[in-house]
């Protein structure tokens, strides 16, 4: 948990950051309507919901969960990169999105 506090900015795509304070996280991309608002999150190695991203499992990973949306994504976080992973249910591939930090 103390490893994600901060701001990330996406590697591929400088106008999509996200940002982690405490329990909660907030993501902000450009051309959305809503204002992003930090919303609660826990640290799993399961996911509690029956979501259709996730296909391999492997002994150790660790899921950021959103009880407000049941949603869950794969996590990886070592120094100063940070990696949300899980399959694509639009393109029926494994996908990563890529943050750097950028501020504690």
């Amino acid at each position: 948990m103390a490893k994600l506090q901060g701001k990330w900015k996406e590697t591929e795509y400088p106008f999509r950051w996200v940002e982690f304070k405490d329990s909660t996280v907030k993501f902000t991309e450009e051309g959305v309507a809503k204002k992003p608002e930090f919303e609660k999150f826990k640290l799993s190695a399961k996911c509690p919901f029956d979501v259709n991203n996730i296909k391999e499992l492997k002994p150790g990973d660790v899921f950021i969960v959103m009880d407000r949306n049941q949603t869950c994504q794969k996590i990886d976080v070592s120094d100063d990169t940070l990696t949300f992973s899980g399959f694509s249910t639009n393109t029926n591939k494994d996908y990563a999105i890529v943050y750097k930090k950028v501020s504690q």
